[in-house]
């Protein structure tokens, strides 16, 4: 899904006044979904991009702007998004309510213009995380449990060479955890429910625990 923006030049009706008019998204079978940047906003949906700008583009007056890919690519400080933005590596989309002094708003979303490659996000294999990848469910006996009941347990038994890694790490109840103790699966006659991996997670999974503005919410979603 890619974002859009209508930006008009020129308002020849006098309804919909000049600059950023409406925002879009294009879905990934080539639908449009729009909205007016207004007081009274409405939803419209196309068949394709195409048809926007032969409604909407008043011969010239009006322009699609759109980032070749407007990926969500990482979450920065206030700080050094600011200097990005301001030393000319990125253009603000969005701004913060506040900023260093009077004179200027830190920016809450900037569009690199420079091509950045599609970063990996990697978990650490920690305890909140391994929770996390196996939705706070012993992965034994099936059932959900509070963190303080929960614990982590080595597949192959850590006294037998298992090493933490994702492959080999589950989350376990203390009751299931006891009863596998040191042995292997085979001997304890269990079976992890879902094979032990290290997950793929997205840019908010990855940043699951910050609270998200809402002015993110259209470069997100």
């Amino acid at each position: 899904m890619k974002v859009f923006y209508l930006n008009r030049k020129e308002d020849e009706s006098g309804v919909s006044g000049t600059g950023r008019i409406a925002q879009g998204f294009i879905f990934d079978n080539g639908k449009v979904a729009m909205t007016w940047l207004s007081e009274h906003p409405s939803v419209t949906v196309y068949d394709n991009i195409g048809e926007v700008r032969a409604i909407h583009g008043h011969d010239g007056k009006t322009e699609v702007v759109m980032d070749a890919s407007w990926r969500p690519i990482e979450v920065v400080d206030a700080y050094r998004g600011f200097n990005m933005a301001y030393s000319g590596r990125a253009s603000v989309v969005e701004h913060h309510d506040e900023g260093p002094n009077h004179l200027y708003q830190f920016p809450s979303v900037i569009v690199l213009k420079s091509y950045i490659s599609k970063r990996k996000f990697h978990l650490s294999c920690i305890r909140k995380n391994v929770f996390w990848r196996d939705g706070y469910t012993c992965q034994y006996c099936g059932s959900k449990f509070k963190n303080s009941e929960l614990s982590l347990d080595h597949v192959k038994p850590k006294s037998r060479g298992g090493k933490k890694i994702w492959s080999n790490i589950v989350t376990a109840c203390h009751r299931c955890n006891n009863k596998k103790s040191n042995k292997t699966l085979d001997e304890a006659n269990m079976k992890p429910i879902n094979k032990p991996a290290c997950p793929s997670v997205s840019l908010l999974e990855f940043y699951r625990e910050i609270s998200v503005p809402l002015k993110w919410a259209p470069f997100l979603y």
